[in-house]
């Protein structure tokens, strides 16, 4: 989910220097930076994953591209040629939707998801892995 309005990263800029010095120079400018937030089931970080996403779109194609990531947990991850989809919701949602019940739900969903992180936790200790014997 993009929680954020895109911002172009221009070369030359002191972000691109940044983005330079972790991933080197691949001559894909400018990039288009955005704020996610996603969902996950993964075993190392499950829970809800935000990151800032930078893309590349083809002047040419039309296309965009995952070029990295940068989260707060794992630094600056490139990412070699990973296609991108942007879906966008038809006129007559996005026309009445709501930004301020937007955030009041994510900062809903990022307070409670420490607290279901650890229940879930507690859960999966509490649970025995063996079939029950009635079943």
């Amino acid at each position: 989910l993009v929680v954020s309005e895109p911002s172009l990263v221009q070369p030359g800029s002191s972000e691109a220097e940044l983005l330079e010095a972790e991933w080197g120079h691949r001559g894909l400018w400018p990039l288009v930076r955005v704020s996610t937030l996603e969902s996950t089931r993964d075993t190392t970080a499950a829970g809800l994953h935000e990151a800032e996403l930078y893309l590349h779109v083809s002047e040419e194609t039309g296309k965009a591209q995952l070029v990295g990531e940068f989260t707060r947990a794992g630094g600056y991850i490139e990412c070699d040629d990973n296609a991108v989809e942007v879906w966008r919701a038809p006129p007559a949602v996005r026309n009445g939707f709501r930004l301020d019940i937007m955030a009041e739900v994510l900062r809903e969903m990022c307070a409670s998801m420490t607290s279901w992180s650890l229940t879930t936790a507690a859960r999966a200790v509490l649970r025995s892995a063996e079939p029950a014997a009635d079943r």
